[in-house]
């Protein structure tokens, strides 16, 4: 086995050389290709990297860094003697990163092969599963109407983006939050499920792809929890994307919480794989 490491200076090569490879599993790989796409035609900052490893000409794990956690795509089975290898490179090249996030076998192989090589110790963060949908089925419709969040939500969604951080990710950084609320009102990428004229959920679009779109940011306020909203604003704004073109919608949905699980899977939301974030520390 001869491994070879490519770090890449630029978004569009890491694109030409290995997109076809991550559409091989395009919605378990969304996240990736999303992010990579978000990063084109600019300069990568001190903290952002994108690497492949092929073994001889076979590509075996992409990495990337955006500015927080390495996020790692392969294949799940890939053998542990990689994932060493591939963390001795880290350090070699003098790359430190706070946590990993990816594939349940990657995430965890990458959490015993680094945390010896830099003697840390880890925590699991959160595990997600990874669904996907290509046709909404039935389902109970309920009051309200959906609307495209504006500026004039700006300070509610700042509230409820915090919430959702802390419920969702145990992330407790307010900055994220308003940062992401900003990125994302530019690009109308928020819709608010409305009921008599007053927001009570939350949910979003994110990172489209060749054939797919992400639906997150799926949030309801405890005190209107159970009342069908989060059923039909997901359900509306998954049916939106597929008649604008793409074929299916991915989410990510925390795998132990059984009630959002049953919201998703009935709509139609399908399980296709299982992520694990994984933090490090001394």
């Amino acid at each position: 086995m001869k491994l070879h490491f490519n770090i890449y200076a630029n978004t569009n090569d890491f694109l030409e050389d290995n997109l076809a490879w991550l559409e091989k599993e395009e919605a378990i790989n969304s996240l990736m290709i999303g992010l990579v796409v978000s990063m084109k035609d600019r300069t990568l900052t001190d903290k952002e990297f994108l690497i492949q490893v092929k073994n001889d000409e076979e590509i075996v794990l992409l990495s990337i860094q955006s500015n927080y956690n390495i996020i790692l795509a392969g294949d799940q089975n890939l053998p542990l003697e990689i994932i060493k290898d591939f963390a001795i490179f880290l350090k070699n090249q003098g790359i430190k990163v706070p946590g990993v996030l990816g594939y349940n076998s990657l995430s965890k192989h990458f959490e015993i092969a680094y945390s010896a090589l830099f003697k840390l110790q880890y925590k699991i963060n959160f595990e997600q599963c990874i669904l996907e949908l290509r046709d909404v089925l039935p389902y109970g419709e309920c009051e309200g109407r959906l609307r495209i969040a504006d500026e004039n939500d700006k300070d509610l969604l700042n509230s409820w983006m915090y919430d959702f951080q802390i419920e969702a990710l145990n992330d407790t950084d307010s900055a994220k939050a308003k940062k992401t609320v900003e990125i994302k009102l530019k690009n109308s990428e928020f819709y608010l499920w409305i009921v008599n004229k007053k927001p009570v959920c939350l949910t979003a679009k994110a990172r489209p792809t060749r054939n797919g779109i992400t639906i997150n940011y799926v949030y309801t306020p405890k005190e209107f929890r159970g009342r069908g909203y989060a059923t039909n604003l997901v359900g509306q704004v998954s049916r939106i994307q597929l008649n604008e073109g793409f074929k299916f919608c991915t989410l990510f949905t925390d795998k132990s919480n059984p009630t959002s699980n049953k919201i998703y899977t009935g709509l139609g939301y399908e399980f296709v794989g299982h992520f694990s974030e994984i933090n490090f520390y001394s």
